[in-house]
């Protein structure tokens, strides 16, 4: 249980397994757990994000600086009125072959939540330094992610860097925005980037599911 703002878990060592534990938020806090720049190979897996009222929230659940790291079978948990503002925050150092797989995502992740240095279930944070800029082996593959954010949604946000390369498949986006067009919610980098594929995402404007050909392009009832 995090009880101040600063309050923080930091991995600095190598080869790290955290396994089956609870983070939980008594307050607003700026960031959960920090897997530390110039170590490799921390695995966090079956562990719950969680908030404990209103308010209570992670900014950043966990930052990501760590090469080799594996992320996969957590619950990543944000009210829906304030929010969080990352759940998977990849910044810092060289986290190449970083493995963000078969996670479970709802609530509120955006701007409104940490107004700093962009937002989203899944991002690349925009401070990022120049080893974020080459990454290489990134895979993003079987999440589940469920906005409950109206009006600024960002579930996958790997901003417009071409050097981040590697895969975002076989993931699952639902939102309930319905101001914010549907391909400014997900965005997976620019020309050179990572490569989706068998991606599918929904929105509450139309409930029709649509699949998403390439970076940006959807095909099906595109409602904005």
């Amino acid at each position: 249980r995090y009880g101040a703002a600063t309050d923080e878990v930091g991995v600095a060592a190598n080869n790290v397994w955290i396994h089956n534990i609870r983070f939980l938020a008594d307050t607003s806090i700026t960031r959960g757990l920090d897997l530390d720049t110039g170590f490799v190979g921390a695995r966090v897996s079956n562990c719950q994000f969680d908030f404990d009222s209103n308010g209570s929230d992670f900014k950043t659940m966990i930052r990501v600086g760590q090469a080799r790291s594996v992320i996969e079978n957590n619950e990543f948990l944000a009210e829906d009125t304030a929010g969080a503002g990352k759940g998977v925050n990849i910044w810092g150092g060289y986290p190449d072959y970083l493995q963000i797989k078969n996670n479970y995502f709802y609530g509120q992740f955006d701007t409104v939540g940490d107004t700093s240095n962009s937002a989203g279930a899944i991002v690349i944070d925009s401070a990022h330094d120049s080893g974020d800029t080459v990454l290489s082996g990134i895979r993003i593959e079987g999440n589940t992610i469920v906005s409950t954010d109206t009006a600024a949604a960002l579930l996958i946000n790997l901003g417009t860097i071409a050097g981040v390369r590697g895969i975002v498949a076989n993931n699952l986006l639902a939102s309930y925005d319905t101001a914010t067009a549907d391909t400014a919610q997900v965005e997976f980098g620019a020309t050179g980037g990572v490569l989706p594929l068998n991606n599918y995402f929904i929105d509450a404007d139309t409930d029709v599911q649509q699949g998403i050909v390439g970076r940006r392009q959807m095909v099906g009832n595109l409602d904005s």
